[in-house]
């Protein structure tokens, strides 16, 4: 959330990635959501709820299915089998429940049927190094999405495809949005920005993260940089070359 680089900031200390005020936008995805739909690249709709009084006593003003999480937590925390909702009541116990367990702010967006994608990027200037697709094993599935229950048992319930099946005009258009996401979300050094891809071919923007997980072998940001041929040494070179760059102009002045 930002807190220790802040830290960091104060006492003068050069770190890697990006700075408070980034992690704190990203952190929040409704924010994250309008700078994004502000810069022309497609989100799913969305409301907030604040508390359980923001609940409309009818569906109307919702788009189902849809997805229910909450507004203020990473690393898929509140996402699970419940998060898809097909219905105004269901839709209602989740964000209940997400309102009681979080004390936070609940977010209920449209749900995009369609492929998962993750797009990394690194260095500075930001280059893309590559567009992931997470597959499910089961086969073929438009209501699939990638839950925290799933993470934690990726090996039996999906497989990636690195680079993803995408025709040329389509993976331009999703790196233009990714380089375009991480210049005005003020990502620095590395990031990991996920969309859904609906039938249509249409990328939707979902969220970004300015510091990804880097658990090698594990983390979807280092299994994208090794399906692109980058090895682990490599990958934390880079993220380090990028950050020793950006300091460089502020070494000399001190000097």
């Amino acid at each position: 959330d930002g807190t220790v680089q802040g830290l960091l900031e104060l006492l003068d200390i050069p770190y890697v990635g990006s700075d408070p005020a980034c992690l704190a936008v990203c952190l929040d995805k409704p924010l994250a959501k309008l700078l994004a739909a502000s810069a022309g690249i497609p989100t799913p709709r969305w409301r907030l709820i604040a508390d359980r009084k923001a609940l409309d006593s009818s569906p109307s003003g919702f788009t189902f299915p849809a997805f229910v999480k909450p507004a203020w937590e990473g690393s898929s925390k509140g996402i699970g089998k419940t998060s898809r909702v097909t219905g105004f009541p269901e839709m209602e116990r989740e964000v209940i429940r997400l309102l009681t367990l979080y004390r936070q702010p609940v977010l209920v967006e449209e749900f995009i049927q369609g492929r998962e994608l993750t797009v990394g990027i690194v260095g500075t200037p930001p280059r893309v190094m590559g567009i992931m697709e997470v597959i499910p094993r089961r086969g073929n599935d438009p209501d699939f999405f990638y839950s925290i229950d799933i993470k934690r048992d990726w090996r039996r319930q999906v497989r990636y495809q690195c680079p993803a099946d995408l025709s040329a005009g389509l993976e331009e258009r999703i790196i233009a949005h990714s380089l375009k996401l991480f210049k005005i979300l003020g990502c620095r050094d590395m990031a990991r920005i996920d969309f859904r891809l609906d039938p249509q071919g249409q990328p939707y923007f979902i969220e970004a993260n300015p510091l990804p997980g880097l658990k090698p072998g594990h983390g979807d940001y280092p299994l994208i940089a090794r399906h692109r041929g980058i090895d682990y040494p490599t990958l934390i070179g880079s993220i380090i070359d990028s950050a020793i760059s950006r300091q460089q102009p502020c070494a000399r002045m001190s000097a």
